[in-house]
């Protein structure tokens, strides 16, 4: 079974979105796990309404490339308004990340993961139209995420 690990940070709007990305994943098989080194999948619903927010996003995410550098298969997202902001400085600075989908997009966290899979490609996805979107079933237990940051 494929494994994932969420770290969240900022609001509880975050939190809600998530809760959301949890559910997608598991309805596909995806399992949580506590332990972040053997996880198949790490995102990190991000938000940057403050600087050292950001710094310490980015500080994360530099922590994750040795997991990348040992496991090539390892899948980085970065979600939320972080993602849909800096969209064309995520890869330059993290080079070793996936995914970046903005905060308009959560809905398509499977269709991306399964095309990084089969590609080996980067995926983005920052779109923001006026389509309404889905609404998104959270996570049926209501049980709290791990690595929720504030």
């Amino acid at each position: 079974m494929k494994s994932y690990y969420i770290y969240t940070y900022g609001c509880q709007m975050n939190e809600s979105d998530s809760e959301r990305l949890a559910h997608q994943l598991e309805s596909v098989g995806y399992v949580p796990t506590e332990d972040v080194d053997s996880s198949d999948l790490i995102i990190l619903n991000t938000c940057c309404v403050r600087e050292t927010a950001e710094n310490k996003i980015y500080g994360r995410i530099g922590e994750l490339k040795h997991l990348k550098e040992k496991n090539k298969n390892l899948i980085i997202a970065i979600t939320g308004c972080m993602a849909q902001k800096n969209q064309a400085d995520m890869f330059k600075r993290a080079p070793h990340i996936d995914i970046v989908l903005g905060t308009h997009n959560i809905q398509h966290i499977n269709e991306m993961v399964k095309e990084v899979q089969r590609t080996k490609k980067r995926q983005v996805n920052v779109e923001m139209d006026n389509t309404v979107l889905p609404e998104l079933a959270a996570k049926p237990n209501g049980t709290s995420l791990h690595g929720y940051q504030l």
